[in-house]
């Protein structure tokens, strides 16, 4: 089949997908309010995540992505990873409930050893030293229902070919492992989310995981200066998030 039919055929079932997650902006900005006015995240993700695990789950449903991701399969928990302040003070929360005083305290640990090999470096240094995310644990997340954006839409078409990116680190492959249609899906949701808390004034920033979630977990204080406006994280290592053809996309829908 031409290249550019199959393509179209993808960006097609991800415009579809875009209906299924766009009529979720106008709830989502109500939990925002509430959220804002009593100066917890808490509410607000647990329902931003109740309706995109269901949307999610829709698309699938759907489309049929072909996706080979599943349980111990923990190649990309050794790629750098993002987070909004939302995303990062929301997963310090559920450490905290779910976790003993001293699992957390190892948990802390980790973040910490992972934090530090990660400071300043980029994708490709992160990538290349396999540095492991501070909640792996025998690979499998130790916070799996509140992952990041960035994790929970992390998905590959080829297993074997994150296999060998991760024992051959230091060489480059050119290889797409990604579905386009929920890539560009993926996209939309990204976008929606950010829209809601731009428009409230709120950042959108993302932060390094390791670095940022130990911060959080140290200080519970920095979620109230990120509710007034405030940088949260100073010190952590920000990272540049998105690509063109997400800004296009996000902006045709939301201007």
């Amino acid at each position: 089949m031409d290249q550019k039919v199959v393509k179209g055929n993808q960006s097609n079932k991800a415009l579809k997908g875009v209906s299924l997650f766009k009529t979720e902006k106008e709830d989502l900005e109500k939990d925002l309010r509430d959220a804002i006015r009593i100066k917890q995240v808490d509410c607000f993700m647990q329902r931003f995540y109740r309706r995109l695990h269901k949307a999610v789950k829709h698309f699938q449903k759907k489309q049929s992505p072909h996706v080979q991701c599943q349980r111990n399969c923990d190649w990309c928990c050794y790629l750098q990873a993002s987070a909004t302040a939302p995303e990062i003070f929301y997963l310090a929360h559920i450490i905290r409930q779910i976790s003993s005083a001293l699992m957390v305290r190892e948990i802390m640990d980790k973040l910490s050893a992972s934090a530090l090999l990660s400071v300043n470096t980029n994708a490709a240094e992160h990538h290349n030293n396999n540095i492991p995310c501070g909640l792996l644990d025998n690979g499998v997340c130790m916070a799996y229902m509140a992952r990041p954006l960035a994790c929970l839409l992390q998905h590959s078409t080829d297993a074997s070919i994150c296999q060998r990116d991760f024992e051959q680190p230091d060489r480059f492959f050119e290889t797409h492992i990604s579905d386009e249609s929920f890539s560009m899906f993926g996209s939309v949701v990204i976008g929606c989310f950010n829209h809601v808390l731009s428009d409230r004034g709120l950042s959108t920033k993302c932060y390094e995981l390791n670095q940022a979630l130990l911060q959080a977990l140290r200080n519970p204080t920095l979620e109230r200066i990120w509710f007034e406006g405030g940088e949260p994280f100073l010190k952590v290592t920000s990272i540049k998030q998105g690509n063109d053809e997400c800004k296009i996309t996000n902006n045709v829908l939301w201007p």
